[in-house]
C-alpha cells in the first residue's frame, strides 16, 4: 500500500504520520498520482495552510475522478473544527481530529494502535477563541473562504482551556485568524487581553502560546503589548509584519508605521517569536526591497519567516500592477541569503553567550529546546528523556542548521550540550 502525505500544518502531525506508517506497513510515495491512500493535513493556525485547502481538494478531487488507482482520501488536522470540510467535499472517505491521526485512522484501516509502542505523547493542546477577521487587507482571501468574525465566550473558551488540562494538556496554543480582534462581536465588554489574564489564573497553564496577532491592533493597544512581553507563562507569539517597506504596507492596507512594527518587535522580543516577510507584493520596488533588508540587519529580524504574494482574482492587490514573478524568485534568493548572514551572526553571538553563562531552554512538543529569550531550538540529545516543560542548562557548540533556500520558513538550530 503506498501512502502520500501532504501536510500544509504542523511537525507534530509529520510525526504522527511517520508512526502511523510504521503501524500499518505502509509505504510512503513522494507521488500522490500513484498513491493508494492520501493522507492530507491542514492547520488553523496557518493563514497560508488554511488558503490552501480549495486548491488542494480540487486536486484530489480529480485523482478521486480520473486517477489511476483511485486512491481513498482522508484529511484532517485542526482546520476540520473551523470548517465543515467533509460536508463541503464529500468526496472525502474520513476524517481524522488533530492530534488523533493514529487513533483515528486505525479505525478505518483496521488497525489497532496500541501495536505501536512508540505512539507519541500530546505535549500540547490547540484552543480556538475565533475565527474570521474584520479587517480588509488587500492580500486576503478570506471572503473567497467566508470567514466572518465568530469570536467564542470566555466562558466557552474557559472551558475549553480547563478541559485540555484535565486530559494532562498543560501548553496551550490559542488559535485565531486575527487575535487581537478577539471580542469584538460579542455583547459581553471583553477583549483578548482580558481573555489571557482570565487564562494564566489557571494554575495547571504551564506554557501559553497565542497566535493571528495583527501588528496593527497592537500598536494601537500598548497594555496588550505590555502584558504579553511581560507575562511568564506566555511563551511563543505569531505575530503578521507582512512587510517593512512603506509603500507596500500603504498597497496591503496596513495602517501601521515601520517603525511602529520595530518598536513592537523590540518590546517583545525575549519572547518566541514567530512572523512573516510577503515578498511580491504590489508597490515592492528594488530600493524599497533594499531597505527592508537594512532594517531586517540593523534590528536583527533572525526570526523572519518569508513567503511570495498570490496573486488571485478575489483579492484587492489583483487589481494593482503585478510584479514579474522572475523578478519575485531573484528577491527570495537575496532574501534568503540575508537572512542566512543574520542568523550566523546572531549564532556566533549566542555561542560567546554560552561559553560565559549557560543558555536556559525549554523542553517542548516538537521533541526539542527552545531557548528562552530567542527564536531559536536547541536539538536535544535522543539518549536521554526530557519531561515536557522542563528546564535545562545547555551550553551550545556549534551552529547545526540555518536557512537555505529549500526551506525558507526553516527555524535556527544550534547544537549543544546539557550542563
Amino acid at each position: 500500500m503506498k501512502i502520500y502525505f501532504s501536510n500544509t500544518g504542523c511537525i507534530l502531525e509529520s510525526e504522527d504520520f511517520f508512526r502511523f506508517l510504521r503501524l500499518t506497513g505502509g509505504e510512503e510515495t513522494k507521488n500522490f498520482d500513484e498513491a493508494d491512500v492520501i493522507i492530507a493535513h491542514f492547520c488553523a493556525m496557518s493563514t497560508e495552510s488554511f488558503e490552501n485547502i480549495p486548491p488542494h481538494m480540487a486536486i484530489f478531487q480529480g485523482l478521486k475522478k480520473y486517477g489511476s488507482p483511485t486512491p481513498k482520501l482522508y484529511i484532517g488536522g485542526c482546520a476540520t473544527e473551523v470548517v465543515d470540510l467533509k460536508k463541503r467535499y464529500p468526496f472525502v472517505d474520513g476524517v481524522f481530529r488533530k492530534r488523533k491521526m493514529i487513533e483515528d485512522l486505525s479505525k478505518y484501516f483496521g488497525y489497532d494502535p496500541k501495536l505501536d509502542e512508540n505512539l507519541p505523547i500530546n505535549y500540547y493542546e490547540c484552543v480556538r477563541i475565533q475565527t474570521g477577521c474584520i479587517r480588509n487587507c488587500g492580500f486576503c482571501k478570506k471572503g473567497y473562504l467566508n470567514m466572518p468574525l465568530n469570536s467564542k465566550t470566555p466562558d466557552k473558551v474557559i472551558a475549553d482551556v480547563k478541559s485540555a488540562v484535565s486530559a494532562g494538556f498543560h501548553n496551550i496554543i490559542l488559535l485565531a485568524e486575527n487575535s487581537t480582534e478577539y471580542g469584538i462581536d460579542l455583547a459581553v465588554n471583553v477583549r483578548l487581553l482580558d481573555l489571557l489574564k482570565s487564562i494564566v489564573l489557571i494554575d495547571e497553564v504551564t506554557s501559553l502560546n497565542v497566535c493571528g496577532l495583527c501588528m496593527d491592533e497592537l500598536a494601537l493597544n500598548p497594555e496588550l503589548v505590555s502584558f504579553l512581553r511581560d507575562c511568564e507563562k506566555i511563551h511563543q507569539l505569531q505575530i503578521e509584519i507582512q512587510s517593512l517597506i512603506p509603500e507596500v504596507r500603504k498597497n496591503m492596507g496596513l495602517s501601521s508605521s515601520v517603525e511602529e512594527v520595530l518598536k513592537i518587535l523590540k518590546l517583545l522580543e525575549k519572547k518566541y517569536i514567530i512572523t512573516n516577510i510577503m515578498l511580491g507584493y504590489p508597490g515592492e520596488t528594488d530600493s524599497g526591497f533594499d531597505k527592508q533588508l537594512k532594517l531586517m540587519e540593523e534590528h536583527g529580524l533572525y526570526y523572519a519567516q518569508v513567503n511570495t504574494y498570490d496573486d488571485t482574482p478575489c483579492v484587492p492587490a489583483h487589481n494593482l500592477e503585478q510584479i514579474p514573478k522572475e523578478i519575485v524568485a531573484k528577491r527570495m534568493l537575496i532574501f534568503l541569503e540575508t537572512l542566512k548572514r543574520i542568523r550566523e551572526k546572531l549564532s556566533h553571538q549566542i555561542i560567546a553567550e554560552s561559553k560565559k553563562n549557560p543558555i536556559e531552554c525549554i523542553y517542548t512538543a516538537t521533541g526539542n529546546f527552545e531557548m528562552i529569550g530567542y527564536s531559536a531550538i536547541v536539538k536535544a540529545p535522543t539518549n536521554i528523556k526530557y519531561s515536557n516543560g522542563e528546564k535545562i542548562k545547555f551550553r551550545i557548540t556549534n551552529v547545526q542548521d540555518l536557512i537555505s533556500p529549500s526551506d525558507p520558513n526553516q527555524s535556527l538550530v544550534l547544537k549543544g550540550s546539557r550542563v
